[in-house]
């Protein structure tokens, strides 16, 4: 993996971790106001903050990942293994060059 890849790696892991403490940061404040322990003029302003918060890191989560999406990659290391598989299926291994796409993350791809 190249030092741009795993940049946007760690760049995206950063963002959804953040996400993920956003939301629950909301959940918290909608289960106190739903059980009326604070009133809705008391979690107005930090609701309204968390979710601008909310939608600036889904843009940027959405704008990174965009920007790697179409990004060609080399799998120039990946060539002697896939030839090494092929040939032990009895077929001629013919692979010489091969290219891709930077995969999205694996949670994107089970949904």
């Amino acid at each position: 993996m190249d030092a741009a890849a795993i940049g946007y790696h760690k760049h995206l892991e950063s963002i959804n971790a953040e996400l993920v403490d956003v939301n629950h940061r909301l959940e918290r404040l909608y289960d106190a106001l739903e059980t009326s322990k604070l009133e809705l003029s008391d979690l107005a302003p930090r609701i309204q903050v968390l979710r601008q918060r909310q939608d600036q890191l889904q843009s940027a989560k959405e704008e990174l990942e965009d920007k790697f999406a179409d990004r060609e990659v080399d799998l120039f290391y990946t060539i002697p293994l896939l030839n090494n598989l092929v040939a032990h299926t009895g077929f001629e291994p013919v692979i010489s060059s091969l290219r891709g796409r930077c995969p999205k993350p694996l949670d994107e791809c089970a949904t």
